[in-house]
């Protein structure tokens, strides 16, 4: 099941209340009807095949214990772990659900995880986007080998510059 097909299965009702229970940190934005509005939008969204699948898994390591929502790529074998903060809404609806994350979690969690993934760096995808292609160039500098444009403290900057903005704008509205 892709998760734009898991998202049609819920109320938005039914989604905001496990939001609050899995994060109560989001109160606020559900409040503000954030998450309604988001949901509504990505109804509308036509979801563009990917060749990464999601899984949601509880991990326990070293450096994390937690939940994590992250990315597989099904033509491959290596099983290695894609971030999603950064993809685009659109892709990300039309990514299956790898079926190992319904083996710890229900299908309502699933949901409110990745929507919670989704909106990491805020509610606007646009901003996300150009920061994600900002990043892409980046790495493009590394890779030609032209290293001169790149320090990896610009891109933790900017990404540290969009979720400290995003919290700026939410407590603005507050006021």
């Amino acid at each position: 099941m892709i998760l734009k097909e898991l998202l049609k299965k819920h109320s938005v009702r039914h989604i905001e209340k496990k939001l609050l229970e899995l994060f109560p940190e989001e109160e606020y934005f559900i409040k503000n009807e954030q998450y309604l509005n988001l949901i509504k939008k990505l109804l509308r969204i036509k979801p563009t095949k990917s060749n990464l699948s999601i899984i949601v898994e509880k991990v326990n390591s070293e450096f994390y214990n937690g939940v994590d929502v992250s990315g597989i790529d099904k033509s491959k074998e290596d099983n290695v772990r894609h971030g999603l903060q950064l993809t685009p809404w659109d892709i990300w609806l039309g990514m299956e659900i790898d079926k190992k994350s319904f083996e710890n979690f229900s299908e309502i969690e699933v949901l409110a995880y990745c929507l919670d993934e989704m909106t990491y760096f805020g509610f606007d995808e646009e901003k996300k986007i150009k920061t994600s292609n900002k990043i892409k160039e980046m790495i493009e500098d590394i890779e030609n080998n032209n290293t001169g444009n790149f320090k990896l403290v610009d891109a933790v900057e900017e990404l540290n510059a969009l979720k400290l903005e995003e919290n700026l704008n939410e407590l603005n509205k507050e006021k």
